[in-house]
């Protein structure tokens, strides 16, 4: 039997008992504790599993999170600049018409013939309001030509500018 300082240690059927009782209790935990990881799939679900590893995956999900939102804030501003390419296109057409029926105007044409001039002043007229509604295209809700200012419009019924602010930003990196 082994000693300390020469004396006998005595393992008591309590003793030994309670050894057993706290090396199952520790073996049920640890045996928890991988169920746990094989039923989520993850080696830490808690901080106090592995404090360091906890640490680097929180950085890691930061670091996803702000890649998915930059990756959203790209899409927008390319969503933003493709309405705003095709508005600008369709605005410029719409002064080419504009420009071409003031070139057909000439004074022989018109010349007693107020319907000619009342035509092309129709066709001027119309092609303005267009151009309004064209300079309030919104992308997401939001008048792209307004700035920050005015989200809903960036002209009124006159043409008068009523948008403001700065341009729109997106952060993308």
């Amino acid at each position: 039997m082994p000693s300390v300082s020469g004396s006998p240690i005595n393992f008591t059927p309590t003793i030994i008992a309670n050894q057993m009782i706290g090396n199952v209790t520790n073996q049920e935990a640890q045996q928890a504790a991988l169920e746990i990881q094989l039923s989520t799939g993850n080696l830490v679900n808690s901080p106090s599993d592995n404090p360091a590893a906890a640490a680097q995956i929180i950085n890691l999900n930061d670091g996803l999170a702000r890649a998915a939102q930059y990756q959203s804030n790209a899409a927008d501003g390319l969503g933003w600049l493709s309405l705003g390419n095709t508005t600008l296109n369709s605005a410029v057409s719409t002064l080419q018409t504009v420009l071409q029926a003031a070139q057909s105007v000439s004074g022989v044409a018109i010349a007693g013939n107020p319907q000619a001039l009342q035509a092309v002043a129709s066709q001027i007229s119309s092609a303005r309001q267009q151009l309004i509604q064209l300079a309030n295209t919104t992308y997401d809700g939001q008048a792209i030509f307004a700035g920050t200012g005015n989200l809903t419009a960036a002209y009124d019924a006159n043409g008068n500018y009523v948008g403001g602010g700065s341009a729109p930003t997106r952060t993308v990196g």
